[in-house]
């Protein structure tokens, strides 16, 4: 293993941090914080050591320290703390630590091979592969990766799933796509035309594929994701901590979206509930009160909640429909079934309840504006509008101003019966 090109080790004060350097922090890769020893490991990197020469040298490093007040800092991720008792185990650890760390932030590299002999957890193969498909929206999923690495909000949509997915044969068809997950040492150089940055994604265009970097994570790093959809790769650390399969949840997020718009299917950012036989979805940008209101609804009429966050619309022979997906935000309601689109609220906060029609123009915009499927090129961001003019020639979409008040859910609720009575 070794560093990767582009990083430099730099002291600010007393403090000494591995930064980028040209095409990294244009990729705004991170800086990273260490003590001296850390800077003596760094060093050691340098050389492309594998496992064994590195943690024979570190342990040489460690044994020839004289620990006074002075140098209390063999463990390289701990600066300025004291050291435990040395001894092989806790020099393997305080090591393995320190590494994977590296291996996150993307400062360094190794073969897979060279990987097999590190001790570090997240990085060893524990356990069976698995294998799993699937049915979300009517789209096929195939999963190959560890069975602990998967959200339990999946389970609903399970169809198959086995242990030992090499005596498994895989057979795709309809609309589909596979989820492939590697290990960090596994993950490719950033290539290609920036898209989109955000502090939580960028996108590149290359020379086959897409690549999605998410900036802000620590466990998931990057997705490869081909142009028609089909093949997805997420390079992962491993990690079975609830922080780190969140992640993954959300990646496999934005390839599933991606290959959902190519087949007609946008996510709108929406709360939706269940009334009269159709769904109903109430969009707004965060914080203005759209889970509130389908709260209050559920409290007054007892209507239930089919997602607290995110729905997935399509069209079936002309009649839009919401499909179930297992994203919900943080409200934790999802539905897996697939219902009739009653119609789109798009809430805004107001001094008091009433509803408003709105003409074809805004209808269109603020309903593409409230989508959250990618829109990393005109093209996508021309189908969306379209797929919004759509939607508004055949079902209502109104505007409404709205409080958080009780009263607020009631004067929809008369609106709505009055609409489906005409």
């Amino acid at each position: 293993m070794k560093t990767r090109a582009g990083y430099v080790i730099r002291q600010l004060a007393d403090t000494f941090y591995i930064i980028p350097t040209g095409q990294r922090i244009a990729d705004r890769r991170r800086c990273l914080k260490i003590n001296q020893t850390g800077c003596v490991i760094w060093d050691l990197l340098q050389k492309d050591l594998s496992w064994e020469e590195l943690l024979s040298a570190y342990t040489e490093y460690v044994k020839s320290i004289e620990m006074t007040e002075d140098t209390k800092t063999v463990k390289p991720a701990s600066i300025g703390e004291e050291a435990s008792t040395v001894t092989a185990a806790s020099i393997s650890s305080d090591l393995s630590t320190y590494v994977l760390t590296l291996f996150q932030f993307g400062m360094i590299q190794a073969s897979a091979k060279e990987m097999q002999a590190f001790p570090f957890a997240p990085f060893q193969a524990k356990g069976n592969a698995y294998y799993c498909r699937y049915n979300i929206a009517g789209i096929q999923v195939h999963y190959k990766g560890r069975k602990e690495w998967l959200h339990a909000f999946f389970e609903p949509f399970l169809e198959d799933g086995k242990e030992n997915p090499s005596a498994h044969t895989v057979k795709q068809s309809g609309i589909s796509q596979s989820w492939r997950v590697r290990l960090l040492s596994e993950v490719p150089e950033i290539t290609g035309e920036l898209l989109l940055f955000g502090s939580q994604l960028d996108v590149y265009r290359c020379s086959g594929d897409y690549m999605l970097r998410f900036p802000s994570n620590h466990h998931l790093a990057l997705c490869t994701l081909s142009f028609d959809g089909k093949e997805a790769v997420f390079y992962y650390d491993g990690s079975m901590q609830q922080e780190a399969v969140d992640e993954l949840f959300y990646g496999f997020r934005a390839a599933f979206f991606y290959l959902a718009a190519l087949h007609g299917k946008y996510a709108l950012h929406s709360a939706s509930n269940y009334y009269q036989e159709k769904a109903w979805l109430y969009s707004a940008s965060s914080g203005t009160g759209k889970t509130t209101h389908v709260k209050l609804w559920e409290k007054l009429y007892a209507v239930p909640v089919l997602n607290g966050d995110l729905n997935l619309l399509g069209m079936e022979k002309d009649e839009v429909f919401v499909y179930g997906i297992p994203w919900c935000g943080t409200s934790g309601v999802y539905t897996t079934k697939k219902y009739p689109l009653g119609g789109i609220i798009l809430l805004k906060r107001g001094t008091e309840n009433r509803v408003c029609k709105l003409p074809q123009d805004e209808r269109q915009l603020y309903t593409a504006q409230r989508m959250i499927s990618p829109a990393w090129t005109e093209k996508q961001v021309d189908d969306s509008l379209l797929f919004a003019e759509k939607l508004s020639g055949r079902i209502p979409i109104r505007q409404l101003y709205c409080t958080q008040e009780p009263s607020a859910a009631a004067v929809m609720k008369e609106y709505i019966d009055k609409y489906l009575t005409i």
